[in-house]
């Protein structure tokens, strides 16, 4: 089979629906029907599916051939993501995932449905932990149960238990960052790389390429050379489409970062380059919870005159060129990985949504 970036996608949708068919059976009668059902397509609807992609394609970058086992392994990835996300809307108390109600929100709609007693609200919180829990447990059980060789399984162990230690990491950064008066370029940046660049990209690679038994230290070394810059590259994309980008394309109100006051790099930058009127509107407005459309607007205005908006499309650029620069001097990358991978540092970093 000639894998393309539709079909990778395809084939993990196909393993995550039958993994959650087999799972939700035998847990629903615990869970209830009702909630084993928003669990399961909580995980099966919707999502870039971009962490399997990348652990797909690490593999093959280190010669694995075409599998499903691989397919399965990549798979499991996902299950961790979405149970980072149901932790992650409970923290920001997000009411939106995707463009549809986030599991937080769903759970309490549930309970308001059923006409539970106790507060909704809490249980919907209380029951999005547990079952972000029972993903991350059933993501241990996918990865080991994927038909991947278990002396590989083994071998690739830790750097997954690297890449789970460093976006628990990037999440208290964020936090943090989100409580501090005056944080920096430097903060920001370095939230993007655990939270993101390193989650997101050079670790799924670097799994995907270790479980193969047949990576070399160049190969491994090259993965994250490309892997970080593109990681980057592509949490500033999404900084921007934050703000600036189509809510009927992104899923999301673009009024919701600039309400929330999330302290990214493009508004730090716009901060630092702001005149007096310009900060005063981002002070006024920026983390406002009474924003209106208009006043967003002009937020939007400030980013954008203030030279902001240019430096992160800048950075952007100057981080895609670094990317493919290390792709292409790596040696060790197969080559049919290696044009997968070109492609997908444009399709990452000039994307709508």
């Amino acid at each position: 089979m000639t894998a393309t970036v539709d079909s990778v996608r395809s084939r993990v949708d196909d393993a995550l629906a039958e993994f959650m068919r087999e799972r939700i059976y035998r847990e629903k009668p615990l869970w209830g029907d009702a909630i084993a059902a928003l669990i399961s397509e909580y995980v099966t609807k919707g999502g870039k599916r971009l962490r399997p992609e990348l652990c797909y394609w690490g593999w093959r970058a280190a010669g694995g051939s075409d599998t499903d086992s691989i397919i399965k392994a990549a798979a499991s990835l996902e299950l961790f993501h979405a149970f980072c996300l149901a932790h992650d809307d409970v923290m920001d108390n997000s009411d939106t995932r995707r463009g549809k109600p986030s599991l937080h929100r769903s759970l309490e709609k549930t309970h308001r449905d059923m006409g539970w007693s106790g507060n909704p609200t809490a249980f919907g919180r209380h029951m999005a932990i547990l079952a972000g829990d029972l993903l991350m447990s059933w993501s241990d059980q996918m990865f080991q149960e994927s038909g991947v060789g278990a002396r590989w399984i083994h071998a690739a162990r830790p750097l997954l238990a690297q890449m789970r230690s460093e976006v628990v990491a990037g999440q208290q950064l964020d936090l943090r960052i989100q409580h501090r008066t005056a944080p920096t370029l430097r903060d920001a940046l370095r939230v993007i790389e655990y939270k993101t660049a390193r989650y997101t990209v050079q670790r799924p690679l670097q799994i995907g390429a270790k479980l193969t038994g047949d990576a070399s230290p160049g190969l491994m070394a090259g993965l994250a050379s490309y892997g970080v810059p593109l990681g980057e590259a592509f949490q500033l994309r999404d900084d921007v489409l934050g703000v600036f980008g189509d809510p009927s394309i992104t899923g999301k109100p673009v009024i919701d970062d600039i309400r929330d006051g999330k302290q990214t790099a493009l508004i730090i930058i716009a901060r630092e380059l702001a005149g007096n009127d310009e900060r005063e509107v981002l002070d006024r407005w920026y983390g406002n919870p009474k924003i209106t459309q208009h006043s967003a607007k002009q937020v939007r205005q400030v980013i954008t005159s203030t030279g902001a908006l240019e430096a992160v499309e800048n950075m952007i650029g100057d981080l895609v060129a670094d990317s493919l620069a290390a792709l292409e001097q790596t040696a060790a990358v197969h080559p049919d990985a290696k044009q997968e991978l070109a492609g997908l540092v444009d399709r990452l970093t000039r994307r709508d949504a």
